[in-house]
C-alpha cells in the first residue's frame, strides 16, 4: 500500500514539472551570444605583392662633338661636325617583392588606431635601349632598379561586419628604398657604365581591408602609393677613335609605385573581449 503510494506521487511529481518546463518563455533558450571581435594587441605578419611605377620618366642628355670628317643620320637628322643631341625615353620598372610587418592596434569602440612597420626585398626593374649615339658607339642603355624598400605608417579604420572582425582602414606615412640608376654602352668591343645605388626617402598612403578568421589570425588586402622623389646616375663620359666622338650621358628616374599587396597577422593577445 505505501509502495503504490510513493510510484504514484513520483509520477504526478514528474508530469507537473513536465507541464512547467513547456511553458517556459522561449527567451530562456536563447544561445549564449559570441563575444564582439577586439583588434588591440601587438601582431607580426608576412606579405607579398606586385609593384609598377608611375613616374616613369627617364631623361637621357648627350652632348655630342666630333670633326666633320663624314656625317651621319640620326632620327632622320644629317649631323656634322659638333652638336647637342638630347634624347627622351620611358621607363616603367615593375616587378615582385615579398617581406613582413610589425605592428599595434589600439580600439575604441568601433574606431582603430594603430602603427606598422614593413621591409620587403623586390625585384622591380626596367631597361631600354637608347638610340646609338654616333659612327663608332653600337648603341646606349639605361636601367633602373628598386632592390628594397619599407616603410612606417600610421593606421586608422573602421570595424564591420557582425562581431567587428573586418577592418576597413586607410594608412600613411614614411616610405623608404634603396635604388640603382644606371647607363652604359659599348664602343668597339669595350663596355662602359655608370651607376648610382643610394637610399631614397619619401612618403606612402593607402587603403586596405582586413578580416579575422580567429582570435590569433588575420588576413588583409592593401593598396599604397609611394613616392620618393627621384635617382640620378651619374655622367660618364666616352672617346671614338682619334678623340672623334665624346659623349657624356646621364639617365633620372622619378620613383613613384603603385603598390597591390595580400598579408596575414598573428596577432599576441585575445581578440575576445570577455562578456560583461
Amino acid at each position: 500500500m505505501t509502495r503504490r503510494f510513493v510510484l504514484g506521487a513520483a509520477g504526478a511529481i514528474a508530469v507537473i514539472a513536465s507541464a512547467n518546463a513547456s511553458e517556459l518563455p522561449a527567451a530562456s533558450l536563447k544561445e549564449v551570444p559570441v563575444p564582439p571581435y577586439n583588434w588591440t594587441g601587438y601582431y607580426i605578419g608576412a606579405n607579398g605583392g606586385y609593384a609598377w611605377n608611375t613616374g616613369g620618366k627617364l631623361i637621357e642628355n648627350t652632348n655630342l662633338s666630333c670633326d666633320s670628317y663624314s656625317s651621319y643620320s640620326l632620327d632622320g637628322n644629317t649631323w656634322y661636325g659638333c652638336g647637342p643631341y638630347v634624347t627622351k625615353h620611358t621607363l616603367y620598372p615593375d616587378g615582385g617583392f615579398g617581406g613582413g610587418q610589425v605592428g599595434f592596434n589600439w580600439q575604441a569602440g568601433r574606431i582603430v588606431y594603430g602603427v606598422e612597420v614593413d621591409f620587403q626585398g623586390a625585384g622591380i626593374s626596367d631597361s631600354t635601349t637608347l638610340y646609338p649615339l654616333s659612327p663608332n658607339i653600337s648603341g646606349a642603355h639605361a636601367e633602373s632598379e628598386l632592390d628594397w624598400f619599407g616603410t612606417v605608417r600610421g593606421r586608422i579604420g573602421l570595424t564591420v561586419l557582425d562581431r567587428g572582425q573586418g577592418l576597413i582602414y586607410f594608412t600613411g606615412g614614411f616610405a623608404y628604398g634603396g635604388a640603382q640608376t644606371k647607363v652604359w654602352d659599348s664602343f668597339l668591343g669595350s663596355y662602359n657604365q655608370a651607376s648610382r645605388s643610394e637610399t631614397v626617402t619619401g612618403y606612402a598612403v593607402g587603403a586596405g581591408f582586413e578580416y579575422a578568421w580567429s582570435p590569433a589570425w588575420s588576413v588583409k588586402g592593401e593598396w599604397l602609393y609611394m613616392d620618393m622623389g627621384k635617382t640620378v646616375s651619374p655622367n660618364f663620359s666616352e672617346w671614338g677613335w682619334s678623340g672623334c666622338v665624346t659623349n657624356n650621358t646621364n639617365a633620372a628616374l622619378v620613383q613613384s609605385y603603385n603598390i597591390a599587396r595580400f598579408g596575414i597577422n598573428y596577432h599576441f593577445v585575445p581578440a575576445y573581449e570577455p562578456l560583461k
